[in-house]
């Protein structure tokens, strides 16, 4: 799919869920309206808001879903460029495990595809541990291994029911940019050889 079918697909996609939540709260005053004047009591409109609960919850899901799938090519241009200006291969590998977290993230929660979030959750742990020898702070180090543990309960949950939310992802992500931020602020002692990161 083009990047501009998908831009239309998700503008699309947001126009009906802001036309049904416009709905639902028309819906919903016109109800207690209702209910106000009938002289109806407030079990009707629990009623009521108990029966939409599913349906909350599943627009809910797929708002979330549009917003990790519209994210991800945005995400891709910045690896690139990220990759492109990494000063040091510590840097590289930091920010290649970061894009394979966004990767996995995006086939957990939008493409449901559990083979292929394990995989690049695989990778992420991969680049993390070539980036360890290469950093001598210790709390960055700390950090990593923090991620690297999180990864793993991530993986295993994948398939079970206690899937990991995109909260987990946001949590790792964050934790794997202060990460890169100290690799770059401390400066690596390792030197950049050309094409030294290749897709793995």
């Amino acid at each position: 799919m083009s990047r501009q079918r998908l831009l239309n697909l998700t503008f699309v996609l947001l126009l009906m869920i802001l036309a049904m939540q416009k709905l639902a709260s028309v819906t919903q005053q016109s109800d207690q309206v209702r209910a106000t004047s009938v002289g109806l009591n407030g079990g009707y409109i629990s009623q009521l808001s108990a029966s939409l609960a599913p349906v909350t919850h599943a627009l809910a899901q797929l708002w979330r879903r549009t917003q990790i799938l519209a994210e991800w090519p945005i995400e891709n241009n910045t690896t690139q460029w990220e990759k492109f200006y990494a000063s040091t291969v510590v840097e590289k590998e930091l920010i290649e495990a970061r894009f394979h977290v966004e990767n996995a993230e995006v086939y957990e929660w939008s493409i449901e595809n559990p083979k292929k979030t394990i995989a690049e959750l695989n990778r992420a742990e991969r680049f993390l541990y070539d980036a360890c020898p290469a950093i001598n702070k210790t709390p960055l180090l700390a950090t990593i291994e923090r991620v690297a543990k999180e990864l793993e309960i991530m993986e295993a949950n994948t398939t079970g029911e206690g899937a990991s939310q995109p909260a987990n992802y946001e949590a790792v992500k964050t934790d794997l940019d202060h990460v890169i931020n100290g690799v770059r602020t401390a400066g690596a002692k390792k030197v950049l050889p050309a094409n030294s990161i290749q897709s793995r």
